[in-house]
């Protein structure tokens, strides 16, 4: 999807009709944040319980 896209997703007027507190912009970025955060919480688990996989 190009920023295009997602600039037109984002128009208010769309979404005017959502009961959102947040801008959806904002809610995207925090379900990237979390994301990657669990990407990263798995790859230490995985280097502490199984170090050899990771180097």
């Amino acid at each position: 999807m190009s920023a295009s896209h997602l600039q037109a997703a984002y128009e208010p007027r769309r979404w005017s009709h959502l009961p959102l507190e947040r801008p959806l912009p904002e809610i995207a970025r925090n379900a990237t944040e979390t994301l990657e955060t669990q990407r990263e919480k798995r790859r230490t688990l995985m280097e502490v319980s199984n170090p050899s996989i990771c180097n």
